[in-house]
């Protein structure tokens, strides 16, 4: 059976981690600082479910802490390493966001990822977290599913959660988790493609698809003297901070 790969993205304590810790049976360690530069990515290690493999990317969204503390050089690596890790194209999206009211920054990271970088091509569902003081949880997506489509925001499914763990409510969230880790499995198998999306190839190719993420990712940090615009990859490289060695190396990946 082939595997799919589920790109799973969201701003720092958006509760990713875990989440990847309840569905897979890891023990990743839950980092709640606001650290982390977009587009890092973490591959985790595979899990089967039923016949079919599951290869999951854990990818930093955008985050307002992040603004005035980027380096170009540093946010083109992560770029570069998640379309290395999307070259054989995915299977679906996850958007994982906290219980509340949408603000721009959940805006934001929907546009970068559901439109700029995988152009729509590839099914999207939203978990939201920390929906353990709802009951049942399903009841916010209910009242709130409106509110999404009205922010523009094309989503195939939407799961409300909790993966809360440990302190004095664990008795509760227990069976809350255990849940929880169900209906996103259900919502994974039921929105997955059974064949993934080269949406790199779809989109015209590692340069094109690397040029416009970031050139929206600069209008969001508000740095439009970074943009790639009229310039061969090699000198933009170089412009942003890259040896010429290391330039030319990372150049061609775009032959």
């Amino acid at each position: 059976m082939a595997s799919r790969t589920v790109l799973i993205f969201g701003s720092s304590n958006a509760g990713k981690t875990s989440m990847i810790n309840e569905l897979t049976g890891y023990n990743f360690q839950v980092n709640n600082d606001a650290k982390g530069c977009t587009f890092e990515t973490r591959q985790v290690p595979p899990v089967s479910k039923g016949e079919v493999p599951y290869h999951f990317l854990d990818t930093a969204g955008l985050n307002e802490t992040e603004k005035g503390r980027v380096k170009s050089k540093d946010a083109v690596q992560n770029i570069l390493k998640l379309l290395q890790h999307s070259k054989n194209g995915m299977n679906l999206l996850i958007y994982v966001r906290r219980i509340g009211t949408i603000i721009q920054t959940d805006k934001d990271n929907y546009e970068m990822f559901c439109d700029i970088v995988t152009n729509h091509q590839i099914p999207v569902i939203c978990v939201i977290t920390g929906c353990e003081n709802e009951d049942p949880m399903s009841d916010w997506v209910r009242r709130n599913e409106d509110a999404f489509k009205n922010n523009g925001m094309r989503l195939h499914g939407m799961v409300a959660t909790c993966f809360a763990k440990g302190g004095p409510s664990e008795s509760v969230c227990r069976p809350l988790r255990e849940q929880s880790a169900k209906d996103v499995w259900d919502a994974i198998m039921n929105h997955a493609t059974n064949k993934p999306v080269d949406f790199i190839k779809q989109s015209g190719g590692i340069s094109a698809v690397l040029k416009r993420i970031w050139n929206q990712y600069c209008t969001w940090l508000n740095q439009p003297t970074w943009k790639w615009v009229n310039e061969h990859v090699r000198d933009i490289l170089a412009r942003l901070g890259f040896g010429s060695q290391e330039a030319n190396q990372m150049a061609e990946m775009f032959v």
